[in-house]
């Protein structure tokens, strides 16, 4: 994928359509991939970052980015950590949940809007089982399976019943007892282990409720079930029980998955039709017979691990993101193709 900052962590210039290793002789349990920056969890509970530094996203404690992992400046374990647009937030061991990096709309949830280039204990004292960061806010599921949101709430993303920015944590109204939590661009979505339910921007049908913006948390408009959410750029997507992928909202470069996409009409305040392409207000099944395990959502494309060990991507492909050796301004596949350097299943 894109390596302009150096988030592929391989310690050299230039773009990959293909997957190279990430440099340093370490062992991760987790990755997780931000706008421009990349973090792992170690085997021994150390966080490590790469790429993009300009806010302290890589919470090393300066302003440099590294092309090749660096410690978390902390001391602490992390159970899982989260990369974001220009943020990073982590839950250590123990529950505590941190954030670092950018701090402009409060993202950092500790009540201040300074930029941190190290961890900072976010406001209220919480146990946290999950945090999801992203541009401009972040939410966490606590132990007692509450939620929490943070940061920019211009579209209702915080699900608090506003549209009011909080530096410090909010709790999402409607007394659904979350496991998991998807924050996304503007969007977030999350599910009690069985129901999903999306809030917060909604125009190209990410929200999968409809087109008008939710400032709680609402069900998908859909029979389905979906134990697992992801939330994207201006789109979702969500496993069931069994590992069929379905995905839903904007769909321009193919981020549905599917030979037949939904088309919807989106019109702005005067009427005036700004999107015509591909998109939907429901879930839409991924075109494949492939089940999956668990699956990555980024701004115009997704990618899955499948029950049969293979890693598979779909959507836009310009920078190399879908790591099957295709790429260019306007390279895009419909349906999951087979991450390349992978044995045959």
């Amino acid at each position: 994928g894109w390596n302009q900052h150096g988030q592929l962590g391989n310690d050299v210039e230039g773009d990959r359509n293909v997957p190279v290793a990430v440099q340093g002789g370490l062992t991760f349990e987790s990755l997780t991939a931000g706008a421009g920056h990349t973090c792992g969890v170690a085997t021994d509970g150390t966080g490590y970052c790469w790429g993009f530094n300009f806010n302290g996203q890589l919470g090393d404690g300066s302003l440099t980015s590294r092309g090749v992992p660096v410690p978390i400046s902390s001391g602490l374990s992390f159970l899982s950590l989260s990369a974001g647009g220009s943020l990073t937030c982590g839950v250590a061991m123990g529950g505590a949940g941190y954030c670092w990096g950018w701090n402009g709309e409060g993202q950092l949830g500790d009540g201040g809007t300074t930029d941190q280039t190290a961890p900072v204990l976010l406001d209220g004292g919480r146990t946290y089982t999950s945090i999801s960061a992203a541009n401009f806010h972040a939410c966490g599921t606590t132990t007692a399976n509450e939620l929490f949101c943070w940061g920019r709430n211009s579209s209702g993303q915080l699900g608090d019943g506003t549209t009011v920015a909080s530096g410090l944590p909010v709790q999402a109204m409607g007394g659904i007892l979350f496991e998991t939590v998807a924050a996304a661009n503007q969007h977030t979505c999350g599910s009690d282990g069985s129901e999903a339910y999306c809030w917060g921007r909604a125009e190209f049908g990410q929200t999968g409720n409809g087109s008008v913006d939710r400032n709680v948390p609402a069900l998908l408009n859909s029979l389905i079930f979906f134990p697992k959410v992801w939330a994207g750029g201006n789109f979702s997507c969500g496993l069931t029980d069994l590992g069929e992928a379905f995905c839903w909202g904007a769909n321009e470069l193919g981020q549905h998955g599917s030979v037949s996409p939904q088309t919807c009409t989106v019109s702005d305040q005067l009427g005036q039709i700004i999107n015509q392409f591909g998109c939907a207000f429901t879930p839409v099944e991924v075109d494949t017979d492939l089940f999956f395990s668990t699956l990555a959502v980024g701004t115009h494309h997704a990618c899955g691990i499948a029950t049969n060990g293979g890693a598979y991507c779909w959507g836009g492909g310009a920078v190399g993101e879908l790591g099957n050796g295709q790429s260019g301004e306007t390279y895009l596949t419909v349906v999951p193709q087979r991450v390349s350097g992978q044995p045959a299943s």
